[in-house]
């Protein structure tokens, strides 16, 4: 965890603090992702800074939120990325890193009454295009990320049933997703 939060800090703030000094142009955008930062969708708020036709700095943050639908797993998320965007007029080069974090529940078949919860929280790193016109309002972006994360097991609702691998895993992976948004002055 102490990794994740270092590598949050170093990504977020000096973009952050970059953004502080004269824009020509604040934007902001919100957008809905499929895939992306989280596992099926978000819906995302983005700040961005337009430095000059070819230069913008955004930070963003979504969240995801994942019912009981299909009765077994519940799950809820928050991501948050610090992204420089490149390129000439209406195409543009996103370079974002940041963090996800998700919370999950599910319920074991065997024991009906049971769940187990536990905690995700993945580093990651975003290369991707992005379309807009200059001047236009809807945006379209894809994106590859690569992620790496910790898997933490919370407990479960009966105290007596316990996992027996309880201690968590890392894992990395590769991930993609598409995203259709609009941006509004601010």
């Amino acid at each position: 965890m102490r990794i994740y939060s270092i590598i949050l800090c170093l990504v977020l703030f000096p973009i952050r603090a970059s953004c502080l000094d004269t824009a020509k142009v604040v934007n902001n955008a919100l957008f809905v992702e499929i895939g992306g930062n989280t596992t099926f969708y978000s819906i995302n708020f983005e700040r961005v800074r337009i430095r000059s036709v070819s230069r913008w700095q955004a930070v963003r943050g979504g969240v995801e939120i994942w019912p009981r639908f299909n009765g077994r797993t519940a799950s809820a998320a928050l991501t948050v990325e610090g992204l420089l965007i490149r390129g000439p007029k209406d195409h543009h080069l996103e370079m974002g890193m940041g963090f996800t974090s998700y919370y999950v529940s599910y319920k074991d078949e065997q024991r009906s009454l049971v769940y187990f919860y536990h905690m995700t929280f993945n580093a990651l790193i975003r290369l991707g295009y992005r379309f807009q016109k200059p001047g236009d309002r809807i945006f379209f972006k894809a994106g590859l990320i690569l992620y790496a994360g910790r898997f933490v097991y919370l407990g479960s609702s009966d105290p007596d049933v316990i996992l027996i691998n309880d201690e968590g895993h890392s894992f990395i992976g590769l991930w993609g997703g598409v995203a259709v948004g609009w941006t509004f002055k601010k």
